[in-house]
């Protein structure tokens, strides 16, 4: 039985307005009402520091957020480092990205993508498992290190998987041909 549809303003968002490989990316997190801007700053900053060795150099444009119910996004002060990751990269590697996947309890689905991954280390997967590289833990013990922020729709904690998908994006592949 497919779920209902909820409003995607549902909830307090963050987004941060980054730059690799000259392509400007956007990241989004879900939040609690109560998760003040510098908290989940904070959170997505380490989100991006424990991709550092992994990432292009990135380069943070802004950072925005919105309370429940808004269109509207407001800046925030960033709280992290103005750029993280290393090497130029082409502007056919902006497309490579880094997707982890969770599941909220009513079974809505909640997705964070980095793009810019330096994917070349990987070989030919297209996923890799928390018990290949320790990458993937790094990135879930942030998503899950607050229980108020990365939530789904529904203000609900999600359950990452204990992998991460990487691999070329379509669109922003298709987009800088």
């Amino acid at each position: 039985m497919p779920l209902a549809p909820i409003s995607p303003d549902n909830t307090q968002r963050f987004w941060v307005d980054y730059t690799v490989c000259t392509f400007q990316h956007t990241l989004q997190c879900r939040a609690g009402s109560t998760v003040t801007a510098a908290d989940a700053g904070a959170t997505i900053a380490a989100l991006f520091a424990a991709f550092d060795t992994s990432i292009f150099l990135t380069s943070i444009d802004a950072f925005r957020s919105a309370a429940p119910g808004s269109n509207i996004s407001v800046p925030e002060v960033w709280p992290g480092d103005s750029s993280y990751g290393s090497g130029a990269g082409s502007k056919y590697q902006s497309s490579w990205y880094y997707d982890m996947v969770g599941r909220g309890p009513t079974g809505r689905r909640v997705r964070v993508a980095l793009f810019g991954a330096v994917i070349e280390q990987f070989g030919d997967d297209f996923r890799i498992s928390g018990s290949e590289n320790a990458l993937v833990a790094d990135a879930i013990a942030v998503l899950t290190s607050d229980g108020d922020i990365f939530l789904d729709v529904e203000y609900e904690v999600p359950v990452w998987h204990n992998y991460i998908n990487l691999g070329s994006n379509a669109y922003w592949r298709n987009k800088i041909r």
